[in-house]
């Protein structure tokens, strides 16, 4: 029974696949650069600074921490820090190159030092994470993470803000980082991440660490080549005589076909048209092919048309055609009638009949008469029809 369990696992295992770390700030010596407002730290209660915990109050205790370092504010307004109306502060993370990404992602480690059962975040305190993307403006900012108190006056448990309204009715944040994770709208080629914090008295904090961002590569548009037809038949031509036919080279993908050589094999086939470079996405362009035989019998070629398509660089389409020697033109006679009655003329007078000769060939008639019998003569007739 075990054996069977683990095959029905293995089963109906399905794989993760996981996203791209595109950025990652860990705080640690050698991590990417990053901004805050302001830098402070008394050594002890009142600290906006990157920390491992040994240059603040020894009080303060998270656990879980990515590393040695992490980022940590508290009483932001003491005049140490900001002093007092100079709130929120910020931490920025600038210029995160997000071009070829799409479906984006944000993860952070956050925590706060609950003094074991204190909790003293007041209706007032608040970490707001916000994004933009391609923009140096605020105005530009969307919410992505916000935590806030549960509404109470004083002294509350900080929490996620679901909904944004100010009010926290989330997870809760505890003194083990814990990761908070949310999904980017939008792509583009920069992307900044602000964390205003805004945390006013003694024991109000916020403990941060392992901000990521993280997404799926995006598909890089690709040509996408369609010939149509894939072969050519002219049929019979005659030798000294020429006929065209038309190929079509579509491009059904989403970024331009460079066409970089078109060619044609087989004797008496070559191109009647010129040859294009490029065809749009979306797009079609035409070639024209000529047979002209040289020769009768029967005839076959190749038009190979080589491109930028990656799943087919090369496609070709076949030619096939029949010379045929031309027909020498000759003329065809047609007499109507074939017989004259003149019926009974008196003696010394005469009687005229017409004959029609017709040319239904395809080259001049000429003509020569005779008559016999007695009585009978031609009056006249052309010479060519």
């Amino acid at each position: 029974m075990r054996l069977a369990s683990l095959a029905a696992a293995l089963l109906f295992a399905a794989p993760v696949w996981a996203q791209t770390t595109i950025y990652q700030q860990s705080f640690e010596d050698g991590d990417p650069s990053f901004t805050s407002s302001i830098t402070c730290n008394d050594g002890d209660d009142d600290f906006f600074t990157r920390t491992d915990g040994s240059d603040i109050a020894a009080s303060y205790e998270v656990t879980g921490v990515d590393g040695a370092f992490f980022f940590a504010a508290q009483d932001m307004d003491a005049a140490e820090c900001a002093g007092t109306g100079n709130l929120p502060q910020r931490i920025s993370f600038d210029d995160i190159d997000i071009s070829g990404f799409e479906n984006l992602s944000f993860a952070g480690l956050f925590a706060e030092d609950d003094d074991g059962t204190s909790n003293d975040w007041d209706d007032a305190d608040f970490v707001h994470i916000k994004y933009r993307i391609d923009s140096d403006d605020d105005a530009d900012l969307q919410n992505l993470l916000w935590f806030e108190n549960d509404g109470s006056q004083f002294n509350s448990v900080p929490l996620e803000d679901t909904d944004f309204d100010g009010t926290g009715d989330g997870t809760e944040v505890t003194s083990a980082f814990a990761e908070f994770t949310k999904s980017i709208a939008g792509t583009g080629s920069t992307l900044d991440i602000v964390i205003l914090i805004s945390l006013d008295s003694g024991d109000e904090d916020i403990a941060i660490d392992n901000i990521r961002i993280s997404g799926d590569e995006a598909a890089m548009p690709m040509p996408e080549i369609d010939v149509t037809p894939t072969s050519l038949a002219f049929g019979t031509v005659e030798v000294g005589t020429s006929s065209t036919l038309d190929v079509t080279i579509n491009n059904t993908g989403d970024a331009a076909l460079s066409i970089s050589n078109v060619e044609v094999s087989g004797a008496g086939f070559s191109l009647a048209s010129l040859v294009p470079t490029t065809v749009a996405a979306g797009g079609s362009e035409t070639v024209t092919v000529r047979f002209e035989p040289a020769s009768a019998g029967a005839a076959s070629g190749t038009l190979t048309i080589s491109s930028d398509a990656a799943d087919e660089p090369s496609v070709q389409v076949s030619l096939s055609g029949t010379g045929e020697d031309p027909v020498t033109p000759e003329p065809e006679i047609d007499v109507d009638p074939l017989a004259v009655e003149f019926g009974t003329v008196q003696t010394g007078m005469s009687e005229q009949m017409m004959v029609t000769i017709s040319n239904t060939g395809d080259a001049d008639l000429n003509l020569t008469y005779g008559i016999t019998g007695d009585g009978f003569s031609i009056v006249g007739g052309p010479a060519t029809v």
